[in-house]
């Protein structure tokens, strides 16, 4: 993996695309943050999008891949590039930060870097490979590793802050969803049914729900308001569920799992994928 940075109009633009199996990811920051995505399987593929605010965690910070603003200049000019090893992630940008993951290490760069290879603020090695975006929050930056481990570290330093391993069996490829922040929860996907872990510092970080010896999918929660109510969809390895990200209970549970992909949550239905979309309140699967 390899971070550039590009520079377009006034803003900045993070970048992730991938050649031949390489990926590379890039990040930049001005006066308006701007924050671009792009993944490349084979071949060299770019797609790019902007955002006035920070991008801390997979698919952006409303978890839904979408922001109201536009690139104005093409082409792009890169800012900066350094090579981080091999990944199957996005960066997070937060706070003027960029965070990148490479092999088992855990890299934070500075949005306003510049040239080829600049040097990171720091480097924290991982317990293990991780699947997973890190997601920044609160001045704190988390990860969620293939083995299970999920770590908590300073986002000024990289020191470890605290640590907690699920105890659910690791699925086939290791565990892979992005931590989602959820008050003082972090969410992430292990067990057939989530797993909820206390984030309030300074601890204990005792599992609050969830955690059970079902199978694991490798999506990523997604955080999401019903009515009042604000709730988190997982999807599991036979099921989706929408529970409560304080305590785990369900508010909806539908019979449609997939080991990897996403739900979407839009215009009060949860579209499901391979099955269709679900009428929320309704539990009604209908073929959108």
């Amino acid at each position: 993996m390899a971070a550039a940075m590009w520079l377009t109009g006034g803003h900045r633009i993070a970048i992730m695309f991938g050649v031949e199996g390489d990926y590379v990811a890039a990040t930049y920051s001005s006066a308006r943050r701007t924050a671009s995505l792009c993944v490349a399987l084979a071949s060299l593929i770019l797609s790019s999008f902007s955002l006035a605010v920070d991008w801390p965690c997979y698919r952006g910070p409303d978890r839904n891949g979408q922001t109201s603003e536009s690139i104005n200049r093409w082409p792009l000019l890169e800012v900066w590039r350094t090579s981080v090893g091999f990944g199957y992630y996005s960066v997070a940008v937060g706070g003027g930060r960029v965070y990148a993951i490479g092999d088992t290490n855990l890299f934070c760069f500075s949005e306003d870097s510049s040239g080829l290879n600049p040097a990171p603020l720091w480097i924290r090695a991982l317990t293990a490979r991780c699947h997973a975006t890190p997601t920044a929050a609160g001045g704190n930056v988390y990860v969620f590793a293939q083995d299970g481990r999920l770590t908590c570290l300073d986002t000024a330093t990289g020191a470890v802050i605290w640590t907690k391993t699920v105890t659910c069996p690791v699925p086939q490829y290791g565990f892979a969803s992005s931590p989602l922040i959820e008050g003082n929860v972090v969410v992430i996907n292990s067990g057939g049914h989530g797993t909820g872990i206390d984030a309030t510092h300074p601890g204990p970080h005792n599992i609050l729900w969830g955690d059970d010896a079902s199978g694991s999918s490798y999506a990523s929660a997604v955080p999401f308001t019903w009515q009042t109510q604000q709730l988190v969809a997982i999807q599991g390895a036979t099921n989706v569920l929408c529970v409560d990200p304080a305590t785990g209970i369900p508010f909806s549970w539908f019979n449609c799992g997939s080991h990897y992909s996403d739900p979407i949550v839009l215009d009060g239905k949860l579209y499901v994928p391979e099955y269709g979309a679900v009428e929320l309140g309704s539990g009604r699967l209908t073929v959108d």
